[in-house]
Parts: structure tokens; C-alpha cells; sequence
């Protein structure tokens, strides 16, 4: 850059005035300074942020099989939802097992044949039985 006669030119980087002769310096400065400044601002962000650790939640859920139909099913919805609003869904065959990861809190997992009320921790694993007791008659009783 050309400055005018008389005129100096000046850069504030980091605490540093340079005159136009030093801006070679001021621009290694910031490509040094600049650098290091993100790296611990972003160090300290990361120090600073809240981790969540997920738990796990598994078991195994089972339809009324050998019972009349409407009851037997070859797949089975295993909800989990909290305060009676739907969190998760999936579905697998009946007799076979399913998992969860989810934060911690407190849930109903449920078929349509049962429902069980869990409290789920961070880092833990808790184990829940979802196979009905089904009467002779074919209606599905649980808890």
C-alpha cells in the first residue's frame, strides 16, 4: 500500500502499533495470535458445556401367542413415551428383544398388551419384561 506523504500508517494488532514498514510483522502476529486465541476460547466453551450420558433401556416383549385371534401377532410395537407423549417407537417380532438409548429420565414402555412404568439412570442399563399373561379365553391380561 502507498501512503501519502507524511501520512504513517498504523496497525493495532494484539496491543501493537506498527508502522506500514512492521505490517509485515502485525500480519504474522495475527496469523499466530489469532489462532491460539479461538483454540482456548474454544477449549474453555467446550469445558463449559453440559454432557448428557445416555441410558440404556432393553427387554424383551412378546404378543398372547396360541391364544384366539385378534391377539397373536407376528410383529409387535414396543412404544416408550414420557408423561403420556409418544418418545420413541419401534418394532420387532414377538419373543425378541429391543433397545432404547435414551437420556436419562423417568418412562412407560408399552405393547398394546402391557405397560411398565422404568426409571431410567445415566451409564445404566435397565431390563424390563413386556410378555403378557394371556387367559384361556384370549383377552390379554398385564401390569
Amino acid at each position: 500500500m502507498r501512503a501519502w506523504p507524511g501520512f504513517a500508517m498504523r496497525c493495532v494488532v494484539a496491543g501493537f502499533r506498527s508502522t506500514r514498514y512492521g505490517e509485515a510483522m502485525a500480519r504474522r502476529l495475527r496469523l499466530v495470535v489469532l489462532p491460539v486465541v479461538l483454540l482456548v476460547a474454544g477449549g474453555a466453551l467446550a469445558a463449559c458445556s453440559p454432557t448428557t450420558v445416555d441410558g440404556t433401556l432393553k427387554g424383551v416383549a412378546a404378543d398372547c401367542s396360541g391364544v384366539v385371534p385378534p391377539f397373536h401377532a407376528d410383529s409387535l410395537r414396543v412404544s416408550l413415551s414420557v408423561d403420556s407423549t409418544p418418545f420413541a417407537t419401534t418394532v420387532i417380532r414377538s419373543g425378541s428383544t429391543f433397545t432404547f438409548v435414551i437420556p436419562p429420565g423417568h418412562y412407560v414402555v408399552s405393547t398394546r398388551y402391557r405397560g411398565v412404568r422404568v426409571r431410567v439412570d445415566a451409564g445404566k442399563t435397565v431390563s424390563v419384561s413386556l410378555v403378557p399373561i394371556c387367559s384361556s379365553a384370549g383377552n390379554p391380561s398385564g401390569g
